[in-house]
């Protein structure tokens, strides 16, 4: 025996889940509708601080070698054999090398 109580009861579920569907559809059209939006936005930001880094370093290339002409003079009178420098000095410059590689690499993050 059909029971109306129980059709009707079906009706509303399937109404129900039916709207839960599309409300569910719906609300990821607009998450991935946000996730493009903030990740375009990520992309140009980091694209943009690319280009202020690389421009900086231009700039700071560009003085830094005006400014090196009296610091070549200086560095002339060192001597450029490495079996002659002692090694605490080695190691002093591989240091001075790591920062300035460190330095750089935090500033395309600044």
């Amino acid at each position: 025996m059909i029971n109306v109580a129980e059709l009707k009861k079906d009706k509303c579920f399937i109404k129900l889940i039916k709207k839960l569907q599309k409300d569910m559809d719906e609300l990821k059209k607009r998450h991935q509708k946000q996730r493009d939006s903030i990740q375009k936005q990520q992309q140009s930001n980091v694209e943009k601080l690319m280009c202020d880094s690389h421009k900086q370093s231009k700039k700071r290339t560009v003085t830094g070698t005006a400014s090196n002409h009296s610091r070549h003079q200086t560095l002339s009178n060192r001597q450029s054999d490495p079996s002659n420098i002692s090694p605490n000095m080695a190691n002093s410059h591989k240091v001075g090398r790591l920062c300035v590689l460190i330095h750089s690499y935090n500033s395309l993050f600044v």
